[in-house]
């Protein structure tokens, strides 16, 4: 006859009880973090999307935070959602700074210049 500490399979209970109350971060945390890496990774390739997902993913950060704070969501998911914010905001300055700077040369008509200097083909 088993313990009251084992179930029936010999398991120690407390080991399950440990297990089953074990919080897992949320998918908001989870989708903050993966856009926030993404929106930075398709800075070089990408110049036109990182913006927007770094957005998504400071928005996602902060409404997970929240969440935390009311209680409505697991703290285990709170470094997710704050990596993902920070990666969000610097992905995000880093779009506005190149906007500005496309706006700046469009002003002033930097860079403009090399259009001129490619040779014209005779076709």
């Amino acid at each position: 006859m088993p313990d009251k500490d084992q179930n029936i399979n010999g398991n120690n209970a407390v080991k399950t009880q440990q297990e089953s109350t074990a919080q897992k971060a949320s998918g908001m945390a989870i989708a903050s973090l993966v856009l926030g890496i993404i929106s930075l990774l398709f800075l070089c390739c990408c110049p036109y999307l990182f913006g927007p997902l770094g957005i998504v993913a400071w928005v996602l950060g902060q409404l997970e935070l929240n969440s935390i704070k009311r209680g409505q969501s697991s703290p285990a998911g709170r470094g997710m959602a704050i990596a993902g914010l920070v990666l969000g905001i610097v992905s995000s300055a880093l779009f506005a700074l190149l906007i500005i700077l496309y706006i700046v040369a469009t002003i002033f008509g930097i860079g403009i210049d090399f259009l001129d200097k490619i040779p014209k083909s005779s076709f």
